[in-house]
């Protein structure tokens, strides 16, 4: 569609704590708890297709204690696995390392070469799934990363753990190399 030029893209701001009060109490027909206001602003981080989507699986499911619904969790995994499965690899590393990670380190850890590693964080900046920081790059979304962690099995995340650590490794040996020359 952007490619047509039949849409365009319209950034939202993220929502501050009184509009996702107005949403909830909207969704859950009533006023809504201060803490409930916070545990979901925490949650969906000021998103608003987040934000619906908790208040409406609060609703659906009669509770006060909001949760990522299994829907939205599908809609984020289903974004990255778009982007092909070096993306998918690499970006489950770097779920693993924290909400930001060091390039370097989830390439080892995710198996790949240099240049299809940096293809698929290329394919991430775009689709706007991480941005890049000060000498790493992050998740723009803690719920992307969540979905990622959710989509593991245990087998994955024990070797990806590993990996991640002799990735990490190897860069401390290669710093102190540098530094005794």
């Amino acid at each position: 569609i952007g490619r047509e030029r039949v849409a365009s893209r319209v950034s939202l701001q993220r929502l501050d704590r009184e509009a996702t009060a107005r949403i909830l109490a909207e969704q859950l027909r009533g006023v809504a708890e201060p803490t409930m206001v916070a545990a979901v602003y925490e949650l969906a981080e000021g998103n608003p297709f987040h934000t619906e989507e908790v208040a409406q699986a609060m609703r659906d499911e009669g509770t006060k204690e909001p949760s990522l619904p299994p829907k939205l969790l599908d809609i984020v995994r289903h974004r990255v696995r778009r982007l092909g499965r070096d993306a998918e690899r690499l970006f489950a590393a770097g779920a693993l390392v924290g909400q930001s990670f060091p390039f370097d380190v989830a390439q080892r850890a995710a198996g790949l070469g240099p240049e299809a590693a940096l293809d698929a964080l290329e394919l991430g900046i775009e689709a706007r799934i991480v941005e890049e920081t000060t000498g790493e790059y992050r998740f723009r979304h803690a719920l992307t990363r969540q979905a990622l962690l959710d989509s593991l099995t245990h087998a994955r995340r024990v070797y990806l753990h590993r990996a991640i650590a002799e990735a990490i490794d190897g860069r401390n040996e290669k710093h102190a190399e540098a530094l005794a020359m």
